[in-house]
């Protein structure tokens, strides 16, 4: 190849690729959502812009841009709720619902974000009214049921991989004594026990 086409081939290649958004900036947006206490959950993102975050008892609303390699197209909507429920040690009921929305951006007017999500999370208040779950709405909307457990709950291959997402929420487990107390307790019922039937024998 002569020197001055291998110098333009070479050329536009590194235009292009200064075009092209990078692999890191793929897997670099992430959103966190943890409700371990009663309150307002907490969120943690990471490579949005335009965030806007909206923490209330027990909910929260979340917006922002990001790219994603998984983008569709510009204006394309994808739907994907989410209902946890408790594990059966726990009772097994409707504990967190969770909604997002992705839509498709023209990233050569979101500075190379090519992605929007909006998120509207809600947890169970205690002594308050049932959660009511969500639904599919007709087939248009990706539904999924999850068991809540210890740990964070990994969502990103059940939202398209667009982003990292992860969610977890406090337990409501009984506590279980520790065996020392369990030790007290019987120790107690004996010594019970054993002055109520001193009292009867001395009636």
């Amino acid at each position: 190849m002569p020197f001055r086409v291998r110098n333009l081939v070479s050329a536009l290649a590194l235009a292009v690729s200064a075009l092209l958004p990078t692999a890191n900036g793929a897997s670099a947006a992430t959103i966190s959502i943890t409700d371990l206490t009663d309150g307002n959950p907490i969120v943690t993102a990471v490579g949005l812009s335009n965030v806007i975050s909206t923490p209330g008892a027990e909910s929260l609303s979340f917006s922002g841009d990001f790219f994603s390699s998984a983008f569709r197209c510009i204006g394309c909507f994808d739907d994907y709720n989410f209902n946890f429920n408790e594990p059966a040690s726990a009772g097994g009921g409707l504990s967190d619902t969770l909604a997002v929305r992705f839509r498709g951006l023209n990233s050569s007017l979101n500075n190379g974000n090519n992605m929007h999500v909006d998120l509207f999370f809600l947890s169970d208040v205690e002594g308050g009214p049932p959660l009511v779950p969500l639904t599919n709405e007709g087939g248009d909307v990706s539904l999924f049921t999850l068991t809540e457990t210890a740990g964070p709950l990994d969502l990103t291959d059940n939202s398209a991989n667009f982003l990292t997402l992860t969610v977890q929420s406090d337990l409501d487990i009984a506590a279980v004594p520790e065996p020392s107390s369990l030790l007290l307790l019987g120790a107690g019922l004996a010594v019970g026990a054993g002055r109520l039937r001193k009292r009867k024998a001395s009636a």
